[in-house]
């Protein structure tokens, strides 16, 4: 995003804030950091992306891997339920 030095507060977001602006979970947040998708600042023991990038990972979500398919065929049988 720049040279560090060139960060303004404001410019800054809590994973919850992040989260709440793009209507999704702070988790999420932390996961797109924890895969390289966001860049993090950490300034003492807080976390904080920043809200250009956040915006656009609105706009442009990376593939969520899961793959649709046929659901899982359970087998109940009288057997499995009541033992």
């Amino acid at each position: 995003m720049g040279n560090p030095s060139n960060i303004l507060p404001k410019d800054l977001l809590t994973f919850a804030a992040a989260g709440r602006l793009i209507g999704r979970s702070r988790q999420l947040i932390s996961h797109a950091v924890s895969r390289g998708h966001l860049t993090c600042v950490e300034v003492g023991p807080y976390k904080f992306v920043h809200t250009a990038e956040v915006l656009a990972y609105k706009k442009n979500p990376p593939p969520s891997g899961w793959k649709k398919g046929e659901p899982r065929k359970y087998e109940e049988t009288p057997e499995k339920i009541y033992s």
